[in-house]
């Protein structure tokens, strides 16, 4: 059994850039479990 990941953003800027970011986090297969705080 592996934990899932926890990433967490702190000051990631505009919502264009979360919003790329976070697509890219999800198409990820090893990260397809994490955790995602803003």
């Amino acid at each position: 059994m592996t934990a899932n990941p926890k990433i967490t953003f702190i000051g990631a800027g505009s919502t264009v850039f979360m919003k790329n970011i976070i697509g890219d986090i999800l198409q990820r297969p090893a990260l397809s479990g994490a955790r995602i705080a803003l």
